[in-house]
């Protein structure tokens, strides 16, 4: 069964994760004093798995200066603003902020598709309201075509937390007359800023590579693993039963 079938189909529920994997590098002193600070409240965020048809996901290079996750290869997402209603609404602004792709109902016209490098700069120095830009051109978020795939929490140990909501979207296979501007729509970094570089990889190609990913990255790309096989893969199931092997053994370390 296909990926998409599956998830809209909505086998695979929603669920909320939360990081007890990093607890393991914890250590607490001592001498420390019983009577510890509260937890920080987790930010709300938002974030997106985006798929093409070749079974590939969309993965972002963060810079060495990036407040989170530097160098690490991450899904386009952040923290949301208070002209974001829904989370939703965040990972789609988000992933417009970082790479460049809008993707709205309808999608947006091939003559707005020039003018977008400027509204995608403006909008993410905050000169420009995402919400005032498509209400502009009478667009509309794509909200409805994000499927809810999951929700992380940072542990409460952590200083920075947030309570990230995470959706699977899947791009067009085909241009038709209602989606030709959205298949035509390629992603591009934002000089550095957030993002050194875009790029799809099938979940095979980028667990087997030397990329670094954060625990919420690498446990997503393995679950999604026997869903998004290469579209020529032969003997998927043996492979992924090793490279898991392969991977967790790696990770442990």
């Amino acid at each position: 069964m296909s990926a998409r079938l599956l998830f809209t189909r909505s086998f695979l529920k929603p669920t909320t994760i939360h990081l007890n994997l990093l607890r393991h590098t914890l250590t607490v002193s001592s001498r420390m004093s019983t009577a510890a600070p509260p937890p920080a409240v987790p930010r709300l965020s938002a974030s997106l798995l985006i798929i093409n048809p070749l079974n590939e996901i969309l993965l972002l290079h963060r810079p060495s200066h990036s407040s989170t996750f530097p160098n690490a290869h991450v899904f386009p997402g952040g923290a949301t603003s208070p002209s974001d209603p829904p989370p939703a609404h965040t990972a789609l602004r988000e992933t417009f902020e970082e790479t460049g792709l809008l993707l709205t109902t309808p999608p947006p016209p091939p003559s707005l598709l020039p003018s977008l490098p400027l509204a995608r700069s403006q909008i993410h120095a905050g000169t420009l309201s995402f919400t005032d830009f498509l209400a502009a051109h009478s667009l509309t978020p794509a909200v409805d075509e994000l499927i809810p795939f999951t929700t992380w929490i940072t542990p409460k140990a952590m200083k920075r937390r947030f309570e990230t909501h995470m959706f699977l979207y899947f791009l067009p296979s085909s241009p038709s007359p209602t989606t030709s501007a959205a298949a035509t729509q390629h992603p591009t970094p934002d000089g550095g800023i957030e993002v050194l570089t875009t790029t799809f990889l099938p979940p095979s190609t980028a667990l087997a590579s030397d990329l670094v990913f954060s625990p919420p990255q690498f446990y997503l790309l393995s679950t999604l693993l026997p869903y998004l096989p290469p579209p020529d893969s032969v003997g998927i199931e043996d492979h992924v039963a090793k490279l898991q092997r392969k991977r967790l053994v790696r990770f442990a370390r």
